[in-house]
C-alpha cells in the first residue's frame, strides 16, 4: 500500500488566549502546525504460519509552535519550528506450532529539526520487541523483552544522551473455572535501572521508570 496523509494541530488555549501565566505572553495570531506524511507498506505471508510486515515512512512538519524568549522574563509561542523524519517499522509473527507463537518488531527513525540542523531529540533511533507465548490449557505463559536505544537531546539541551535500556516481562495465566482466569505478571523482571529522557531543558534529570513490579488479576467473562 502507498499512503499519503496531511493533518494539522491547532494552537492550544494556553498558547493563544491564556492570560493568567505571568511568564507566558499569548499569541492570538498563531497558525496550526501542519504535517505531511508518505508511507509505503508491504505485507508478506509465505505460509499460514508466518506473517511479515514492513512499513517505510517519510514525514515533514511545518509551523511548529515553540516558545521563544523575548529577551526578558516572558516567552511567546511562535510558528518557528520545522521538522522532517524518516524511518521504518518491521514486524513478524511465527506460529511455531498450534500453541506457540513468536512475535518480533523493530523500529528505526531519524528526525531532524530543520531550524537548528540537529536531531529533533528524545525519540529512540532504534526500538525492538520480542515476545514468546505458549498456551497449554489451562495455562498460558508469555515472556517478552523490549529494548529502547539511543536518544539524542535537542540542540539547547547540553546533557549527555539518555542511556539505552532493556526491560523483560513475564506473564502466567491459568483458567481456574469456565470463564474465570487468574494471572500473575512480573514487569521489569531483572529490576533494570531505566529512565525516559526528560523533555526539554526544564527537567534537571531524566524520568525514572518503575523497578521490578508484581501484578495479580482475576478476569471473569460472562
Amino acid at each position: 500500500k502507498l499512503l499519503y496523509g496531511r493533518g494539522f494541530r491547532g494552537p492550544s488555549l494556553l498558547d493563544s488566549e491564556a492570560r493568567h501565566v505571568p511568564a507566558l505572553a499569548v499569541n492570538p495570531d498563531l497558525k496550526p502546525e501542519k504535517l505531511d506524511s508518505l508511507e509505503l507498506a508491504f505485507d508478506y505471508r509465505p505460509s499460514e504460519r508466518f506473517t511479515g510486515r514492513l512499513n517505510v515512512f517519510y514525514q515533514r512538519t511545518e509551523d511548529q509552535i515553540r516558545l521563544q524568549n523575548d529577551g526578558g522574563p516572558t516567552s511567546r509561542p511562535e510558528n518557528v519550528g520545522r521538522q522532517k523524519g524518516r524511518g521504518l517499522e518491521l514486524e513478524a509473527w511465527w506460529d511455531i506450532d498450534r500453541d506457540t507463537r513468536l512475535y518480533g518488531a523493530y523500529a528505526y527513525q531519524d528526525n531532524t529539526d530543520e531550524t537548528t540542523g540537529a536531531d529533533a531529540g528524545y525519540t529512540p533511533h532504534h526500538q525492538a520487541l520480542a515476545r514468546l507465548q505458549h498456551r497449554s490449557r489451562p495455562w498460558l505463559f508469555s515472556v517478552q523483552a523490549r529494548h529502547v536505544g539511543h536518544r539524542d537531546r535537542i540542540a539547547e539541551d547540553t546533557r549527555p544522551t539518555a542511556d539505552t535500556y532493556t526491560l523483560v516481562d513475564v506473564l502466567v495465566r491459568r483458567e481456574i473455572a469456565p470463564g474465570l482466569e487468574a494471572g500473575l505478571e512480573v514487569r521489569n523482571l531483572f529490576d533494570a535501572d531505566a529512565e525516559e529522557a526528560g523533555f526539554g531543558t526544564a527537567f534537571p534529570g531524566d524520568l525514572p521508570l518503575p523497578g521490578r513490579a508484581f501484578y495479580f488479576d482475576l478476569t471473569a467473562r460472562f
